[in-house]
């Protein structure tokens, strides 16, 4: 996870280490959660969160259509 300003410059970082074998999915999910969880624990608002995985985007935005693997940590 990178948080950067709005001049793109670099402000922190941090990672995490999962002891599972997520999939793909799953994991960029997790990540997201993190990142979330992060960013609140930081006291920072107003965050943009940019994600590599499509799949996952689409099932943040439209919620009727949650049927995939990742469902149970994107609903979290």
């Amino acid at each position: 996870m990178c948080i950067q300003n709005s001049c793109v410059h670099f402000v922190k970082a941090s990672t995490k280490w999962y002891d599972s074998f997520p999939s793909p999915l799953e994991a960029e999910a997790m990540g997201m959660c993190d990142a979330i969880s992060w960013i609140d624990q930081l006291g920072l608002s107003k965050m943009q969160i940019e994600l590599d995985c499509k799949r996952v985007v689409d099932s943040i935005v439209d919620r009727s259509n949650n049927k995939s693997e990742f469902d149970n940590i994107v609903l979290m």
